[in-house]
This record gives C-alpha cells, sequence and structure tokens, in this order.
C-alpha cells in the first residue's frame, strides 16, 4: 500500500526525534494513528479486489494533489465507474461513535470509557467531494460523484445518530455498491480515461 507524504514525513521523523523531546509523544501518537489509518485502507483494498465488478472501474489509493488554491487533498480511495465517483474515507478507529449534525461535531467514547472529539470524516470526504466535482466540471464531464466513510475496524459501534449519514462498516461496502449501479444508470464515460483527469 502506497504510503502519503505526509506518512513518509512522519516515519522519518519518529526515527529521528530524541525521547527527551516535549513533542516526542506527540508526534508518536499521530504516527501511530497514521500507521493504524493505512491498515484500515489496506483491508479496503483487499474488499474491492474481491468485489466482482461488472464492467471497468479504477481505483486511485492515496490520491493526493493540490487544488487551484494551492491547498491539498489526501484520499484514501477513489472508485471511478462509468456510473459515478465514490470517495472512500476510511477510519480504522474503535469505540462508540457518534455525530451532531447541527454542530458538525463527531466523537467517540473508548472502551475505556473516555470521550473525545474527532476531525469530523464527513465534512473531510465532503470538501474532497467538491474537489473531484470541480475537475469534473472543468471538463465538461457530468457523472455522480459521492462520497462515504468506511469504518475499517469491526470493534467500532456505531450510534443511531448516524444512521442518515454516509458511513458503513467495511462489510457492508459491496452491498452499498450494489445499490449505487442499480441507482445511477452508466454514462458514456470510460473509468480508465476518467482515471487519467486525476493523475495529471
Amino acid at each position: 500500500m502506497q504510503k502519503s507524504n505526509h506518512h513518509v514525513f512522519m516515519e522519518a521523523l519518529v526515527r529521528r526525534i530524541r525521547e527527551d523531546d516535549p513533542e516526542f509523544t506527540v508526534f508518536h501518537e499521530e504516527f501511530y494513528r497514521m500507521q493504524a489509518g493505512l491498515a484500515g485502507e489496506l483491508k479496503v483494498k483487499n474488499r474491492l479486489a474481491d468485489y466482482p465488478f461488472k464492467k471497468d472501474y479504477g481505483v486511485l489509493f492515496n490520491f493526493e494533489c493540490l487544488n487551484a488554491r494551492g491547498f491539498s487533498h489526501q484520499i484514501d480511495a477513489l472508485l471511478i465507474t462509468a456510473h459515478f465517483v465514490m470517495i472512500l474515507e476510511v477510519k480504522q478507529i474503535a469505540g462508540q461513535l457518534s455525530y451532531n449534525p447541527k454542530l458538525h461535531e463527531f466523537s467517540r467514547r473508548a472502551e475505556n470509557g473516555s470521550e473525545e472529539n474527532l476531525a469530523n470524516p464527513f465534512d473531510q470526504a465532503y470538501r474532497h467531494q467538491l474537489f473531484i466535482e470541480e475537475i469534473l466540471e472543468q471538463h465538461n464531464i457530468q457523472i455522480p460523484v459521492h462520497h462515504l466513510v468506511v469504518i475499517a475496524n469491526y470493534r467500532a459501534k456505531l450510534d443511531p445518530s448516524l444512521e442518515s449519514m454516509p458511513i458503513i462498516h467495511l462489510s457492508g461496502l459491496p452491498n452499498f455498491l450494489e445499490n449505487l449501479f442499480e441507482q445511477f444508470p452508466a454514462t458514456n464515460h470510460s473509468p480508465k480515461l476518467l482515471q487519467t483527469l486525476f493523475e495529471k
């Protein structure tokens, strides 16, 4: 699985930082989170490899680039079909996950009972969606673009507050894709040609 540029940077940093550095624990914790995230992305990669796609498709993992305003995008997986384009935001986290849509607050209650707020994956994925739509619009290509948060840790429990949100456990990904293929008819856009737009 290809590592992001930031992951490579953090890997080098944790090898060099001294234990007596005030930021030692912070950097190591972030690196361990990135390692867990990479493991989750590998699970998604294997699940997609096992999925019996009936037509051509393309997948870009750890897709990184800059938008026109100079800000970076790092997309865990970008699934490209003739029916739709899907942004997959992969999370390898445990505990009970909940969401307050009015406040855009995504939180977790860990197995030890502690609670913490996490970066909102829905806003992250939606930002990526707007970016992908912008690229397609520049090329006058009309195809549905969606985003989905995929939980790759089976120990995570999704709170009922998440029922209306685009989030599923990894095991449900094949069924989710089947429903999308039925919902959206095929366009005349080749997935291989679409993929070249994002690889430039």
